[in-house]
């Protein structure tokens, strides 16, 4: 049996004259569903509508400006992952406030970094600032100048 998963955005969307609202993260089930109350058979051809999220903490600092529900999905399949791992959401509160974050798009790739996608994301000087190292929680060595073993 399949465990109930926390919702984290809730969206609506629209395709045509049709709508439909989608718990997100998304099972395979609820996308297809999805596809068939909108009827269409590719995710680009919905438009989201609204976005709500369902995480307290983030409601303030997360921008809702979502560009598609693939974009969505994948950032609340990053959030779920954080929510794995005690104050990780918090921590990207704290980040999304902090870079003073104005688009989904850059809540994304600030989600991406936090969850170990980051040695494609980080640019070298941000790396060794307090601030970084704080809410990232990262191992700085100044000795041989690697963060958590990216160097």
């Amino acid at each position: 049996m399949e465990t109930e998963r926390e919702v984290v955005f809730t969206v609506h969307l629209k395709a045509g004259d049709r709508q439909c609202v989608l718990a997100l993260p998304a099972s395979d089930e609820g996308l297809a569903n999805a596809k068939n109350t909108l009827d269409i058979t590719e995710f680009w051809e919905m438009e989201v509508v609204s976005l709500e999220c369902g995480i307290p903490c983030l409601k303030d600092s997360l921008p809702t400006d979502c560009g598609s529900a693939v974009e969505a999905d994948k950032l609340a399949l990053e959030i779920e992952g954080m929510m794995q791992t005690d104050g990780s959401v918090k921590r990207y509160a704290a980040a999304l406030q902090m870079e003073k974050v104005s688009s989904f798009h850059e809540a994304l790739e600030i989600a991406y970094r936090m969850n170990g996608d980051a040695q494609e994301m980080w640019q070298g000087e941000e790396l060794t600032t307090p601030e970084f190292i704080k809410i990232h929680e990262v191992d700085y060595d100044p000795q041989d100048m690697t963060i958590g073993g990216i160097r």
